[in-house]
């Protein structure tokens, strides 16, 4: 149920069917969610509420101290981070050196609220990933409504390279949302890299690690990470097993038995 306020205006939410309808008309708040935001989806500065009503207390208690709560319209965003092989150079079909990884960064808003532009902030740290891998320029792209509101549109959106410091747009201060991100929606960030061949990789490196934040009004709300194994090739199998046994077993013995005695019976 929508009830609408005016700013500094003071209403009463109750469960009675004929102020609300659909209510259970027992006048038990129990479980009740309340949130605010205005009109147009986005968040309000401040909202209040207050639990017990004296009047229309069950035990007609008008001495009951009731100290409120508050209403928060707090953006809840979470993070998470995938990867994938996207060119296999060598094919072999693992991770391996000298292969291409593309990272995607999935954004939620699983709020009650939308949220404007400007919101958060994707930071990619540099660190540890780039030690054994290069950025592959121009791969950063942003999506907008990427499966989330009914009705609206994908929006795949490039992001320019930096023009000072590293050429990764993701990393140092990093990006923020260039789209609002309404509840229930979701948006994306791509890009790549390129494995180090094997002379390049740090010794005894095994593992890509890439690790990042989200950033909700400048605060640290959600880390992703990303660890994937490296094959060599000599964790590879050579060639593929034979098939055939390397010799034909012979099917019968090496001799054929004589039919006739080796000596002659004597009449003695």
């Amino acid at each position: 149920t929508t009830v609408l306020a005016a700013a500094l205006q003071s209403i009463k939410i109750v469960d009675e069917t004929d102020v609300y309808l659909g209510a259970e008309n027992d006048e038990d708040m129990s479980g009740a969610l309340i949130y605010a935001e205005a009109a147009d989806g986005s968040p309000v500065n401040i909202a209040v509420a207050w639990g017990q009503d004296p009047e229309r207390s069950g035990s007609g208690d008008g001495q009951a101290l009731d100290l409120g709560t508050t209403v928060p319209p707090l953006p809840v965003l979470t993070a998470d981070k995938s990867s994938e092989l996207s060119s296999d150079n060598d094919g072999d079909g693992v991770i391996s050196p000298g292969d291409e990884l593309e990272y995607t960064i999935t954004i939620l808003n699983s709020g009650r609220v939308n949220l404007p532009a400007t919101t958060y902030t994707i930071v990619d740290f540099f660190l540890p990933v780039f030690k054994d891998t290069t950025y592959v320029a121009n791969s950063v792209t942003y999506t907008d409504n990427a499966g989330g509101v009914v009705g609206g549109s994908e929006n795949v959106i490039g992001v320019p390279d930096d023009n000072s410091g590293t050429a990764f747009p993701l990393d140092e201060d990093g990006i923020l949302n260039s789209a609002a991100i309404d509840k229930g929606e979701r948006q994306l960030y791509k890009f790549k890299v390129r494995i180090k061949t094997v002379p390049e990789l740090t010794a005894g490196v095994d593992t890509i690690v890439n690790e990042g934040v989200l950033r909700i009004l400048g605060v640290d709300k959600d880390d992703f990470r990303t660890a994937d194994p490296l094959f060599f090739p000599s964790q590879q199998p050579s060639s593929a097993p034979s098939s055939e046994p390397s010799a034909i077993p012979s099917s019968g013995p090496s001799s054929m038995p004589s039919s006739e005695p080796s000596q002659s019976p004597t009449g003695d």
